[in-house]
C-alpha cells in the first residue's frame, strides 16, 4: 500500500506542477503575443500615415497635371481659331486679288 500511496503522491505532484508550468506557459505566451500586436499596430498606424502622405503627394501632382493640361488644351483651341483667321484672310486676300 505505501507503494500506492507513493505512486499516487509522485503523480499528483507531477500533475500540480504540469499545470503550474502550463499556466506559466500559457500566460508568457498571452504577454509577447499582446506585446507583439501591439507592435504591429503601431507599425500598420506608421505605414497608413506614410500611405496617406503619399496619396496626398500624388493628388496634388494630378491636380498640377491637369492645370497644366487645360493650359495647353487651350492654347490648341486658340492656335484652331488663328488658324482659321487666318484661313480666312487668305480666301479674302485672294478674292480681292482676283477682282
Amino acid at each position: 500500500m505505501a507503494i500506492w500511496v507513493s505512486l499516487f503522491s509522485s503523480i499528483i505532484v507531477a500533475l500540480i506542477g504540469g499545470i503550474f508550468s502550463y499556466i506559466g506557459v500559457s500566460k508568457t505566451a498571452k504577454a509577447s503575443h499582446d506585446a507583439s500586436m501591439i507592435e504591429i499596430k503601431m507599425e500598420q498606424e506608421k505605414q497608413s500615415v506614410k500611405i496617406h502622405e503619399q496619396i496626398d503627394g500624388i493628388k496634388e501632382d494630378i491636380n498640377r497635371l491637369e492645370k497644366k493640361q487645360d493650359k495647353h488644351n487651350s492654347i490648341i483651341e486658340r492656335t484652331f481659331k488663328l488658324e482659321q483667321q487666318v484661313n480666312d484672310l487668305e480666301k479674302r486676300m485672294n478674292r480681292t486679288e482676283v477682282v
